[in-house]
C-alpha cells in the first residue's frame, strides 16, 4: 500500500497522534483516522475529532483522494495545496474554525459535494463557480454575508443550503 509518509509524519507532528490503519484512539470518535484503499492508493481519508488546527501542506500529495472528511477539528486554515487533489469528489470540512477557503479550491474540477456546516466562514472563494460539476453545497451555520457571482455558473448545482448565515445580498442571477 502506498501512503504518503511525509503527510503522515506532518499529521502526527500537528496532532500529536500517530495515524495508523484501524486506529481507535480518540476522545471524540472511535476511529479518528480511517482509510479506503483502492488499487494501492488512498482514495478516502477521514480525520475527525482530533482537534488539529492546521492541515499539513503535504495533503496535496494525496492525489488519488476522492473523499476527504475533516470534520470536528479546530482547523483555522486549509493549505493552498488542497487544489492539487484533482480526483477529489467529496470534501467535508464541517465543525471547524475556518474564516475562509483557499482560492485553489476552485481547481477541484471533479468535486460534486462540498460540506461546510459550522465553520465560521465569512465568504466563499470568488472563483467557486469554476467547479462546474458541483451539485451539492451545504454551508449552513456560518457567517456568510454574500455569495460570489460565479456561483451562478454552476449548471449542475441541485442543493444549496445556506441557513443560519448573515446573508444580506445574493447574486442577481441566482
Amino acid at each position: 500500500i502506498r501512503i504518503d509518509a511525509k503527510f503522515m509524519m506532518d499529521l502526527e507532528k500537528e496532532s500529536g497522534v500517530i495515524p495508523k490503519f484501524g486506529m481507535s484512539i480518540s476522545t471524540k470518535r472511535k476511529r479518528p483516522y480511517s482509510y479506503d484503499i483502492g488499487r494501492n492508493r488512498i482514495i478516502g481519508l477521514s480525520i475527525v475529532g482530533i482537534e488539529i488546527r492546521f492541515l499539513p501542506k503535504t495533503i496535496g500529495n494525496l492525489t488519488s483522494l476522492k473523499i476527504l472528511i475533516l470534520s470536528s477539528n479546530q482547523l483555522i486554515s486549509i493549505p493552498e495545496s488542497i487544489g492539487k487533489l484533482k480526483s477529489l469528489e467529496e470534501l467535508c470540512i464541517s465543525d471547524n474554525q475556518l474564516l475562509n477557503l483557499p482560492e485553489s479550491i476552485s481547481n477541484l474540477k471533479n468535486l460534486w459535494k462540498l460540506v461546510l456546516y459550522d465553520t465560521s466562514l465569512t465568504y466563499l472563494p470568488k472563483n467557486i463557480g469554476n467547479l462546474e460539476l458541483l451539485k451539492d453545497i451545504r454551508a449552513g451555520s456560518n457567517k456568510l454575508t454574500s455569495l460570489p457571482a460565479s456561483i451562478c455558473n454552476m449548471k449542475h448545482l441541485e442543493v444549496l443550503v445556506l441557513d443560519r448565515n448573515e446573508l444580506t445580498t445574493l447574486p442577481k442571477n441566482l
